[in-house]
């Protein structure tokens, strides 16, 4: 099931038209995104696991009472410039 938070990213997206403002500021589209983190926070019934995999930063979200025999990999897709364990936690 698809997330209220998720469903109200995807219409602020749809909202939003691209403009043409030259080359992208990809600092700049970091910082946007990391600002807006506070919209999409963790659900409680999540433990964040924090790990490291051949030196890359990664988590192990861990809804309660989950199976710790099957595994989900999200990547959050888009083009990969923008984006952390932080700004996507929450969907």
């Amino acid at each position: 099931m698809v997330s209220l938070s998720a469903r109200f990213f995807v219409g602020i997206m749809k909202m939003m038209k691209m403009k043409k403002y030259g080359p992208l500021d990809i600092e700049k589209s970091r910082k946007d995104l990391e600002g807006q983190v506070f919209l999409f926070k963790t659900p409680r019934n999540v433990k964040v696991e924090p790990v490291s995999i051949e030196g890359i930063p990664a988590e192990w979200l861990l809804p309660k009472g989950c199976h710790t025999d099957r595994v989900i990999i999200y990547l959050h897709g888009g083009s990969y410039h923008a984006g952390s364990l932080r700004t996507h936690r929450g969907l």
